[in-house]
Parts: C-alpha cells; structure tokens; sequence
C-alpha cells in the first residue's frame, strides 16, 4: 500500500506529500474490498507506528516551529481519520465472518 512509502527519505523531506499520502490512502481504503488481507493489517500497523511518532512529537511540542506543530496536528488528524477507515473494513470483514459461521452453526 501507499502507507509503506511515508518512510522513503525522498517523502519525508516533503511533508505536504506525507498528508497526500494518507488522505489517497483513506480515500481508497473505502473502495477496498471486505476480505481478510495482509495489505490492510500491514497499513493498520503501519498507521499506528505514525500515529506513535505523531504523539511522541507532541509530548515535546516546546522544542518545535508553530508550523512544525500545526502540520504533526494535521498530520495526527489524517492518521486517525484513516485509522478509522482501515479498521471499520477489518471490522466489516470479521462481522460479516461471525455472521456466516453463526449461520452455518444454526442450520
């Protein structure tokens, strides 16, 4: 996925690109089918690493630029938005799982 490119050396000199990258990845990730997938625990894994840097930087938040505050905020708020989607198609599949196998237990 997308996610795996937020830590090539050439992105990470371009913040504006970070953002662009999970914004595309979220708008995506709606359009992913529901099924178990590698790809999409991997891109939860690896959201929640960015999701740990972004914390991390704003526990020392006194030692950073206000523009270097404001992009972690919206970088933070784009990593959570797209938490939420990847996690909502992991749920949708492990419903839709349960609710088969219920089914087939009840027949």
């Amino acid at each position: 996925m997308l996610i795996k490119h937020l830590d090539h050396k050439a992105v990470l000199k371009e913040p504006h690109m970070q953002l662009d990258i999970v914004e595309v990845t979220t708008s995506l990730s709606q359009y992913a089918k529901v099924q178990p997938s590698i790809s999409i625990i991997g891109a939860v894994s690896d959201m929640m690493r960015h999701l740990r840097k972004c914390i991390h930087c704003s526990l020392d938040e006194s030692k950073l630029a206000p523009d270097e505050i404001a992009w972690n905020k919206k970088f933070r708020r784009v990593v959570d938005k797209c938490l939420v989607k990847l996690s909502n198609k992991v749920h949708q599949f492990f419903h839709s799982f349960h609710s088969s196998l219920y089914l087939s237990f009840t027949e």
